[in-house]
């Protein structure tokens, strides 16, 4: 019996067919890769941040991280470079330093911050009060637009040398009357719009809290 090959007709339509759906997958692909990379740069950040910060209280035997010289330093380059004794860095900036991997760190400290006293305060998971201390910027591709939530991300500095991400309602700022920030969670629901939204369509800093939550994946 004569086997029966394809039509030039039948490869034509199976070739445009491949076509449509390349055209239709391809950039949802190339979007995640970029998240991942992103996440995974975020991620290996935040984590050396902590990790020298911890051991800059643990070398000059402190309590605190805004009584190390990291944050006595008058500026942010000076911060950049103390922290460099803790973690390897880049060139620093006027306000941080790139690490190794291109990504950009740009603190803002907490003006006149006492840990003892009025200002703002992060509320941890556990319920107890912890002095904020600063912020830091956190941007996975340097270079580009910088979009809140895609390739910039913000936390929060605490005097224990943790960081606190922006979004969380576990670790929701306080104000010096002890009263929470509006809009201090996250919202994920598809109609969000405002300062806190984060979904598909809009984004923000507060999505950094949701990454987290999210075990570092950009599920949005």
């Amino acid at each position: 019996m004569k086997k029966r090959g394809f039509t030039l007709a039948e490869v034509l339509i199976t070739l445009g067919i491949i076509g449509v759906v390349a055209a239709l997958t391809a950039p949802q692909l190339v979007m995640s890769s970029k998240n991942e990379a992103a996440c995974s740069k975020l991620a290996t950040t935040v984590s050396n941040l902590e990790n020298a910060f911890q051991n800059a209280m643990v070398q000059e035997e402190v309590s605190a991280l805004n009584e190390t010289r990291l944050w006595t330093a008058a500026a942010g380059a000076a911060t950049a470079g103390q922290i460099g004794r803790y973690m390897h860095i880049g060139n620093a900036t006027d306000n941080g330093f790139f690490t190794k991997s291109g990504v950009r760190v740009a603190f803002n400290k907490t003006a006149s911050t006492d840990r003892r006293g009025n200002e703002n305060a992060i509320r941890t998971a556990g319920g107890s009060l912890l002095f904020q201390i600063g912020s830091v910027d956190i941007f996975t591709t340097p270079g580009q637009a910088d979009r809140p939530g895609r390739n910039q991300f913000r936390f929060l500095i605490g005097h224990d040398g943790n960081l606190y991400p922006t979004g969380s309602l576990d670790n929701a700022v306080y104000n010096g009357n002890g009263a929470v920030a509006a809009n201090v969670r996250y919202d994920k629901s598809s109609n969000a719009n405002g300062g806190n939204a984060c979904n598909s369509t809009r984004t923000t800093l507060a999505c950094t809290a949701r990454i987290v939550d999210d075990g570092y994946k950009m599920e949005y």
